[in-house]
């Protein structure tokens, strides 16, 4: 079994954003959101930040892609509810189904 450790986010050289080399150096970006989404609310709070950033963009449409994963503070169930749970809230709370024609 793979040990768990905590990653380093005070570092300041965590990613660069600016200078990408490399497909790989991207990746590191998709492991730092896998480290950091771990439990139940984070899933929430991430799944919220997504919608309303592209809401506040003005994105009509939108697909969320997402493989559920369990960890050891949720199961995969608990991961897929709490994105489907953020969903309903979001769109509620910004109410931005009341934006979509008939």
């Amino acid at each position: 079994m793979r040990k768990q450790t905590q990653p380093n986010y005070q570092s300041s050289n965590l990613i660069n954003f600016s200078n990408f080399r490399s497909l790989s150096e991207c990746f590191d970006v998709f492991k730092l959101a896998h480290d950091l989404v771990d439990c139940v609310e984070a899933v929430k709070i991430a799944t919220e930040n997504v919608i309303r950033e592209f809401s506040e963009d003005n994105v009509i449409y939108l697909e969320l892609r997402s493989t559920p994963r369990s960890t050891e503070r949720m199961s995969k169930l608990d991961c897929l509810q709490a994105i489907i749970d953020a969903i309903k809230w979001v769109l509620q709370k910004y109410q931005l189904l009341d934006h979509i024609p008939n």
